[in-house]
């Protein structure tokens, strides 16, 4: 019997929707900023405890007086209970962060151990599928990673969501640069699709096919790799001068049109590993 490709039924996409959640914040001038935060799972690699964080940036939540994170229920079989959602309101949220040390890192987690633990008290069962390590490549797939390769950033741009089901919006891009290679002397790199106003935050995920062999036919599997997380856009004006800025710094300049390049800079997953480090130090933020 000849060998026969065919593609395993494995659906990376569904599986991630409800790790990523919209961030609404509310600072003290009463302004709005909206944005994307993805939950992960760290381990602490002193009593193997496992962490769960939203991360996002710094510069979304830094200062805000309220912000709202939306949740989707889940259903006591376990599975999410779409068109059933929770808002939830922080009044601590970024006193609550743990920055990344790092101040050119532009990325900040927070612990969901207390949001968990009044909800839990509220009756309220919340769906909350994190992503991890099993998420991020492996060396070898780091090693056969082209310069261009294929990615999809997931979030919220200009505030778009399914609302009806609480999922996300997806893009579809390339790298514009090495994922390997520092840009700019940083643990960063461009990726090439369209980057809006609250995309910041969004997880960059680049596809891995794995092919293997089973009951004498090839299956192809296709799995998601977390590769990076929108920090920033390139913008230029009429005046010639190209500037990395997030869309909530971005200056009203009556006398320069501000364009965007439609190239995004993401953060390399390596530094958003390095958390797991700092929260075995003492004197963190509680996070159980």
């Amino acid at each position: 019997m000849k060998n026969e490709m065919i593609t395993q039924k494995i659906k990376p996409f569904k599986s991630i929707a409800h790790s990523i959640v919209m961030i609404e914040c509310t600072l003290p001038s009463r302004e709005t900023r909206k944005g994307t935060g993805f939950i992960y799972e760290f381990c602490n690699k002193e009593d193997g405890r496992a962490i769960q964080a939203i991360v996002t940036n710094k510069h979304l939540v830094r200062d805000a007086k309220w912000t709202h994170i939306r949740f989707t229920k889940k259903k006591e079989d376990g599975t999410p209970d779409h068109g059933n959602q929770v808002v939830t309101v922080c009044t601590d949220f970024w006193a609550s962060c743990v920055p990344h040390p790092d101040p050119k890192t532009d990325l900040c987690i927070y612990p969901l151990n207390g949001l968990m633990k009044k909800a839990e008290r509220e009756g309220i069962a919340i769906y909350i599928p994190p992503l991890g390590s099993y998420r991020t490549p492996t060396e070898k797939e780091m090693r056969d990673t082209d310069t261009v390769e294929e990615i999809y950033v997931v979030g919220y741009p200009n505030g778009l969501l399914d609302s009806e089901n609480n999922e996300p919006i997806y893009r579809k891009g390339i790298t514009a640069t090495d994922i390997n290679l520092n840009y700019c002397d940083r643990r960063q790199f461009l990726v090439d699709t369209g980057i809006f106003q609250g995309s910041s935050g969004s997880p960059v995920f680049m596809v891995v096919n794995e092919v293997s062999l089973e009951d004498n036919r090839y299956v192809l599997v296709k799995r998601m790799r977390l590769v990076g997380i929108v920090g920033f856009v390139l913008i230029h004006s009429n005046k010639g001068v190209v500037r990395t800025l997030a869309f909530e710094d971005m200056p009203v300049d009556p006398a320069a049109t501000q364009t965007q390049n439609y190239l995004g800079v993401a953060i390399h997953y390596s530094k958003l590993l390095e958390f797991e480090e700092l929260l075995t130090q003492p004197n963190q933020v509680s996070v159980y």
